[in-house]
């Protein structure tokens, strides 16, 4: 499947805008708690950088990841509110 190897092929990119096409791709053909994981992470990553439209994708992605998996939120919930202001 071309989306599989698409995903492979970006596991060795660490910029932001490769990281989030990967997590928009794993939401879609492989939803799982590793995937999770990684939308998460790129969350508190592009939180770091600044990278607004990053921190949405990638906080979308997650929420589709949880829904079609049938995941806690609470992993989610729990960065949402560490990324809130105080």
């Amino acid at each position: 499947m071309l989306e599989r190897r698409a995903i492979d092929a970006l596991a060795g990119h660490e910029d932001l805008e490769s990281r989030a096409l990967r997590v928009d791709l794993l939401a879609r053909i492989a939803p799982d708690q590793p995937a999770l994981d990684l939308a998460l992470a790129l969350v508190q990553d592009a939180w770091n950088a600044g990278a607004r439209r990053v921190i949405e994708r990638a906080f979308a992605a997650a929420e589709r990841i949880q829904q079609k998996a049938k995941l806690s939120p609470e992993s989610i919930l729990r960065v949402r509110s560490q990324l809130e202001p105080a």
